[in-house]
């Protein structure tokens, strides 16, 4: 009897389930753009897989069929720089490691082989989907397509590519176009009608634009394949977490690249760690009926429905019948969103439906006008409102609070809305003290918002008429363990899981006074971590009083003092005090005023060459010296110098033993009667405990006034009184050579 023989199709069926994956593709999508040399080459491979940063790429024959290249251009047009390529027919079997035949591999291995073997560090695929943002932000930008219309044309291309509907890739724009939208009209159904209406919009109004009517077939194509790319590397499901914080970075990414300035508007998109720490904040669940006014793209609800399907498949692990009906309810019901913006509300349905729908609560309205239809629905909020509106931000805050019956408000807000020193925010947290408690304040990263220059908190306000603590928990996040690299944010070193446990058992009353504060607070009062506290150590290293003395000693050659030894001996047997005690900075310093001076021109900032007095400046370094001013208002001498704003020097603390002037940024202290006479030495000293103190707690968004009265250091004593010993602090000093000429 002949054997048949297996088909391609039931061969790469065959791949798939030992490889363990999924296939991205059914062979017929353009997963690579060709090449614009004019060259013949495969894009469009019989498997594509994805799995923790690594790409698997497929050229399949019929069981024994006859290979015919194919696999050297997938492998040569693949993006990704991990990869492992692979030829089967069912009986011959090759395996390529990004690009390298491996002889040893003779058979097919489950995806965690690969994984182990070859690509043993974490891949952060986070980084690849951003690269190809920035790749397809500048193919749009030269396809002449209006950029307006970007964001929601890439969300209905990946709905196709998601839901199965063909693009018709094969002849003009036009039929690009009119394929996208067959497949968007089979996708979005007419119920209920503002599900319609974005179909409509997405229609008409998008695919229907000028600009994308007009581009040029290349252009569409190789966008759509850029696309295709990214999509691959994203697996968006209800219950892929992973999935679903990588396709919302994206298209912050791709905003963020895609826009001339993202000021412009006010917007800032939230960091998808920062919306799950806001829900576990709001204690939110499945049950919750969970709003967010000013929705913008909506992460908040779609983090907020990836989590509520988790809870109902908990809930419900071996009923799926309950599990699938909880599910409708969350979609149909739970989750509402308010977005004035037209094409925001459109890519937040866009989104909703990737993540599994949940779109028939999205209003593109007025939040002012449509929380009144709304009163009493929701019993939880996580909002970020828009910054620097007609509307400030505490009118979106206490209009939603107010319309809610009970429950938990949690929201972002630009640090001057908690300062206490506008009048009309002043005005808004009377308002909010009177219907709610200030549950917590969560000081966040300077740069959570990278590139955008935003300095936020997270505000937790419950409403349950509830008075028995009328005190504030104020938590430090200043840090998220994310750093930026390759101009977007990473958690390189996974940090962050530790510091939202951190951040969780403070809200929960386990903390120290690095991480929380408690405070009974008014509503003139600054409601921030910084004003009470510090994250910064009290402790601090030799290396960094070593540092500063460098910089004090460079500075004034650059401004021209002579270099020259102020005594002979370094000191080398010095003796540990009788103990280190925690002072208030205000107990030692006081501001006398604001510099008077303006800055130099930046032209001649960092020149030393001209003559002058030295300008103190809001700088980091160089002992705050920017360089020198001629005519100054005033001058000073042997003072402290506090930078009290601006985003480089903020809180940084400097000694000047010699003539100076300053800016408007800089707060002039002298010592208290007491401290008065010391040594410039004990003075250095005590001026670089404050500095690392306060360095990082005041920048943009945040500034001081004030000498901090509740911030604390640590000094050393010669007794059980407490008296400062001042000779200690001056032989710590002139143990170090560099620090004989100052």
């Amino acid at each position: 009897m002949t054997k048949i023989k297996k088909s391609e199709f039931e061969i790469v069926k065959e791949f798939s389930a030992k490889l363990g994956l999924k296939n991205q593709t059914d062979g017929s999508l353009f997963i690579y753009k060709k090449s614009k040399n004019g060259i013949q080459e495969a894009t469009k491979p019989d498997g594509y897989y994805y799995y923790e940063g690594i790409t698997f790429i497929l050229d399949a024959k019929s069981e024994n069929g006859k290979f015919t290249g194919q696999l050297a251009d997938y492998m040569k047009l693949e993006s990704n720089v991990n990869f492992v390529g692979f030829a089967y027919n069912g009986v011959d079997f090759k395996c390529y490691i990004n690009g390298k035949l491996e002889d040893n591999e003779k058979e097919l291995q489950d995806k965690d082989y690969y994984k182990r073997e070859y690509f043993p560090q974490k891949i952060n695929n986070e980084v690849i989907v951003n690269n190809s943002a920035k790749k397809l932000a500048n193919l749009f930008r030269d396809s002449g397509i209006d950029k307006q219309m970007n964001v929601p044309f890439i969300g209905a291309v990946i709905l196709c590519m998601k839901y199965g509907k063909d693009i018709d890739l094969s002849s003009n724009s036009h039929a690009i176009l009119q394929s996208v939208a067959m497949g968007i009209k089979e996708i979005i159904s007419d119920n209920p009608i503002n599900r319609r209406a974005k179909r409509e919009f997405i229609v008409s109004e998008v695919l229907g634009d000028g600009t994308l009517q007009r581009a040029k077939f290349e252009d569409l194509y190789n966008i759509i394949a850029e696309i295709s790319t990214i999509y691959n590397f994203i697996n968006i499901s209800a219950d892929d977490y992973k999935g679903h914080d990588i396709m919302n970075n994206f298209l912050k990414v791709f905003r963020r690249w895609n826009s001339a300035n993202a000021n412009e508007k006010g917007e800032v998109f939230t960091p998808d760690h920062i919306a799950q720490l806001m829900y576990k904040l709001g204690s939110c669940n499945m049950d919750d009926f969970i709003l967010d006014p000013t929705c913008g793209s909506g992460t908040f609800l779609t983090n907020a429905m990836a989590n509520m399907f988790k809870e109902a498949l908990d809930r419900y692990p071996n009923d799926v019948d309950k599990f699938q009906k909880e599910q409708l309810d969350i979609k149909g019901n739970k989750l509402i969103g308010i977005e004035l913006n037209e094409f925001n509300a459109t890519l937040a349905g866009i989104n909703m439906l990737l993540h599994g729908d949940g779109t028939s609560n999205i209003y593109n309205e007025n939040c002012f006008t449509k929380l009144k239809s709304l009163k009493g629905l929701y019993t939880k909020v996580l909002m970020n409102p828009p910054f620097s509106q007609r509307d400030i931000e505490l009118k979106f805050v206490y209009e939603t609070l107010k319309c809610m019956g009970g429950g938990v408000l949690v929201s972002i807000l630009p640090k001057p809305s908690v300062k206490g020193t506008i009048s009309a925010n002043v005005e808004y947290w009377k308002k909010i003290f009177k219907i709610s408690k200030l549950r917590a304040v969560i000081s966040l990263p300077r740069d959570l918002f990278y590139p955008v220059g935003a300095d936020t908190c997270i505000i937790v306000l419950h409403k349950d008429g509830s008075n028995e603590n009328n005190k504030t928990l104020l938590i430090n996040c200043l840090d998220d363990g994310f750093k930026v690299s390759n101009e977007t944010r990473i958690d390189g070193n996974d940090k962050w899981q530790y510091i939202e446990k951190e951040i969780i058992d403070a809200y929960r009353g386990k903390y120290d006074e690095f991480r929380a504060i408690e405070k009974e607070l008014h509503a003139n009062d600054e409601l921030l971590f910084e004003a009470y506290s510090s994250h910064r150590p009290v402790d601090i290293d030799k290396s960094v009083f070593e540092r500063y003395i460098r910089e004090y000693v460079s500075a004034g050659v650059l401004s021209g003092k002579p270099l020259k030894v102020n005594y002979n001996d370094v000191c080398n047997n010095l003796q540990e005090p009788f103990a280190f005690v925690r002072f208030s900075i205000s107990d030692l310093i006081y501001k006398e005023e604001k510099g008077r001076d303006k800055s130099i021109d930046r032209k001649v900032e960092n020149k030393y060459d001209n003559g002058g007095t030295p300008l103190v400046i809001a700088k980091k370094d160089n002992n705050g010296i920017g360089g020198l001013k001629q005519k100054p208002i005033k001058i000073y001498n042997d003072r402290i110098c506090i930078i009290s704003g601006g985003d480089g020097g903020g809180g940084k603390t400097y000694y000047l033993g010699y003539d100076f002037c300053a800016t408007n940024f800089v707060m002039i202290c002298s010592f208290v009667d007491e401290l008065k006479n010391i040594s410039k030495y004990a003075k250095f000293y005590i001026s670089v405990v404050i500095s690392e103190r306060l360095f990082k707690t005041i920048g943009h968004g945040r500034t001081i006034s004030n000498v901090p009265q509740e911030t604390t250091i640590k000094l050393p004593v010669k007794n059980d009184k407490n008296e400062l010993d001042t000779e200690y602090m001056e032989n710590f000093i002139k143990q170090f050579e560099i620090a004989r000429y100052m």
